[in-house]
C-alpha cells in the first residue's frame, strides 16, 4: 500500500472521529455508502473526486484542511486530481451527475474477452441484464469491468449500488438513493423521487448483489424501468430477477485446459485461469512464473478449483 493512500485513509479517519462521526453516520451525511467509507478507511480503495468533495463537506473541513486531504487521495503525479476540492465550500447539488461512480480496482482484471463482449452487446439490446451464477465465480467484478468500459457511452455514467450489506428489503430504495446522492422528499414515495430524477438521465445503474433481497430489487427495478425510458440496469445476482424483458446471463468460469492433454507450454496461457493464477501467485511469492516443471500441477489445480476465480 502507497504512502498516499494510508496518509489519506488515517486522515478520513481522524477527521471523521474529530467530529465524532460514525462511519455510517458520516456515509449518511455524504451520500455514500457506509462499505465505500469502510474501505477507504482500510486503505482498499481511492476516492473519487466527487467522493472527497462530497466528504471534505460532510467533515466541515476548512480550506487548509481540504488541500492537505485532496493532495493526500494523490498517489502519484500521474493521477493527479488539481483543485479537487476547490468547489467544496459550496454544498454538493442533491443528485449532481457523475461520469463515473464506480470504485478503483485495485487488481488486474485477467481475460473474460468474449463476455465482455457478449454482456455489453446485451446491454444494448435489453434495458435490464442480470449476471447470475455461483457465488465466487466473478460476476461483481465483471459487471464492475462492464462498467468501467461503458461509461463513456451513456451520457450521465455508470453507477454503482452495492446491496451486499443490506439484510432489510426495505431498504433497498433507500441504498440506491444513496449512491445516486438523491435525499428523500417529506410526504412523497422515495421510488417517486428516484424515478423523476432518473426519468431524464440517461445512465447504467449497477445492483450488486441481489440475490437476498430478490423481491424488492425486483419490484423496486420495475417501477425504475417503466418510468425511466433512458435507464439501463447491469444486475448481479445468484438468481434473476424474474421480470419481463430480463436478460439472465450465467457468467461462466474460467477457461481452462484438459490437465490430461496439456497443450505445450507457450498456449497454456491463453487460459485465463491459467493467467489468474499466475499473476496472483507472483504478486505474492516474487519470481513466480509458469515453467514446464509446474505446468502439469498448475493445471491440475484449477482443474479442481473448477476455474472459479475466487478460489483460485
Amino acid at each position: 500500500m502507497a504512502d498516499g493512500e494510508q496518509s489519506f485513509s488515517g486522515q478520513l479517519r481522524e477527521h471523521r472521529l474529530a467530529v465524532s462521526l460514525t462511519q455510517a453516520a458520516l456515509a449518511e451525511r455524504a451520500g455514500i455508502s457506509t462499505r465505500s467509507i469502510q474501505a477507504l478507511e482500510r486503505g482498499l480503495t481511492r476516492p473519487h473526486r466527487d467522493t472527497l468533495v462530497r466528504l471534505a463537506g460532510a467533515l466541515g473541513l476548512s480550506p487548509d484542511e481540504q488541500a492537505v486531504f485532496g493532495g493526500a487521495a494523490t498517489p502519484s503525479p500521474r493521477r493527479r486530481v488539481p483543485a479537487v476540492l476547490e468547489a467544496s465550500s459550496t454544498p454538493v447539488a442533491v443528485g449532481s451527475a457523475k461520469r463515473n461512480a464506480l470504485p478503483l480496482q485495485l487488481s488486474s482484471f485477467i481475460g473474460r474477452d468474449r463476455e465482455l463482449t457478449e454482456v455489453r452487446r446485451l446491454l444494448k439490446d435489453a434495458r435490464l441484464v442480470t449476471l447470475t451464477g455461483a457465488g465466487g465465480v466473478g460476476k461483481t467484478r465483471l459487471a464492475l469491468q462492464v462498467g468501467d468500459q461503458l461509461t463513456d457511452a451513456y451520457a450521465d455514467g455508470v453507477w454503482l449500488v452495492e446491496l451486499a450489506p443490506v439484510a432489510d428489503p426495505a431498504l433497498v430504495p433507500q441504498t440506491v438513493a444513496s449512491a445516486l446522492g438523491v435525499q428523500e422528499q417529506p410526504r412523497r414515495a422515495l421510488t417517486e423521487t428516484l424515478a423523476d430524477w432518473l426519468e431524464p438521465r440517461e445512465l447504467v445503474l449497477l445492483l450488486d448483489n441481489c440475490e437476498h433481497l430478490v423481491a424488492a430489487c425486483a419490484g423496486l427495478v420495475d417501477a425504475l424501468l417503466a418510468a425511466c425510458p433512458s435507464l439501463r440496469i447491469l444486475a448481479t445476482s445468484r438468481e434473476p430477477l424474474h421480470l419481463a424483458g430480463e436478460f439472465a446471463w450465467r457468467v461462466p468460469s474460467l477457461s481452462l485446459p484438459d490437465p490430461k492433454r496439456l497443450p505445450p507450454i507457450e498456449r497454456l496461457t491463453r487460459y485465463d485461469a491459467i493467467r489468474l493464477f499466475v499473476e496472483r501467485a507472483a504478486s505474492i511469492r516474487s519470481g513466480f512464473a509458469l515453467t514446464d516443471r509446474n505446468a502439469a500441477a498448475l493445471a491440475q489445480v484449477c482443474h479442481q478449483l473448477d476455474g472459479i476465480p475466487l478460489a483460485l
